[in-house]
């Protein structure tokens, strides 16, 4: 009876692995047909678009058939027209036919001629474009140039200013003990020569600052001459401003696009979360089944 039993625990552990087995094979085999059903749901999702698109071409090329066969028909119009003009013209309407193709010669010649004239007129713009572009960028040098000169006079003027104020308390002090204290009288004298060396660094620096706002000035006259000639004055102020909204626009852009990726990713991890409970949940039915078994 034992033995039996046994054999009969036996068998049905085996029936169980059989059952088992075949699960699992019939598991894989469901995936394998649910990934062959989503392979093919795509691939007739993409025929189904280039079917669509290929319609839509067809339907332009109709479209376009029918156009040119329109077009063929108003030519096939006008030739049979032609072919009645000429047989019924006269020689005053040939006479007249050759002057006006004279005419078009003519024409043509012209318009031949201010092509070339408006290319040479284009090319001078683009020197001129290209002048005006150094002229400013010189100009911005100057500027820059003077505005360094106009921080080192100002810091310049603070020093003498300072030196001038030291300068004065130590001539007080000599004033105050005259005949007593030689090294105060040396120190005051250093100081002087020093006042007098900022000064005339800073009146060195006043006549260069004045040298390029003049410079400055003359470059500013010349590019508006320049732009005045061609009529092309502009707001350059305005320019800049256009530049800075196109650049916060292109910003504004970015960041919704980033945006966009975003909620795509975060998307993407709750699908794959969802995959995952999924997953544990048949995990744990195959489990419970093996629990019974």
């Amino acid at each position: 009876m034992v033995k039996e039993s046994s054999n009969n625990s036996i068998k049905m552990s085996i029936s169980t692995n059989q059952a088992l087995n075949k699960m699992n094979s019939l598991l894989a085999e469901l995936q394998v047909q649910k990934n062959l059903v989503r392979n093919l749901r795509k691939n007739d999702e993409n025929l189904s678009m280039e079917n669509l698109a290929l319609r839509q071409e067809l339907e332009v090329l109709r479209h376009q058939l029918s156009v040119t066969e329109k077009q063929m028909d108003i030519l096939k119009d006008t030739a049979a027209k032609l072919q009645n003009l000429n047989v019924s013209t006269t020689l005053d309407q040939k006479v007249a036919y050759e002057a006006k193709d004279r005419e078009t010669i003519a024409l043509r010649e012209l318009n031949l001629q201010i092509q070339r004239e408006n290319m040479k007129l284009n090319r001078q713009l683009e020197e001129l474009k290209g002048s005006n572009i150094a002229i400013l960028e010189g100009t911005s040098q100057l500027k820059r140039k003077k505005e360094k000169k106009d921080h080192n006079t100002s810091v310049l003027k603070r020093e003498f200013e300072n030196l001038r104020k030291s300068h004065a308390e130590v001539m007080k002090k000599c004033d105050a003990n005259k005949g007593h204290d030689q090294k105060t009288k040396i120190i005051a004298e250093c100081l002087r020569k020093k006042c007098d060396a900022l000064h005339l660094e800073n009146e060195k620096l006043q006549k260069e600052n004045v040298l390029l706002s003049s410079e400055v000035q003359l470059q500013r006259r010349k590019l508006e001459q320049t732009l005045d000639a061609k009529g092309t004055k502009r707001n350059y102020s305005m320019v800049e401003k256009q530049d800075s909204s196109r650049c916060q626009e292109e910003l504004k852009r970015q960041s919704e696009i980033n945006s966009k990726l975003q909620l795509t990713v975060a998307e993407a991890i709750n699908k794959n979360k969802k995959l995952k409970l999924q997953k544990q949940d048949l995990e744990a039915e195959l489990l419970k089944y093996k629990d019974k078994n």
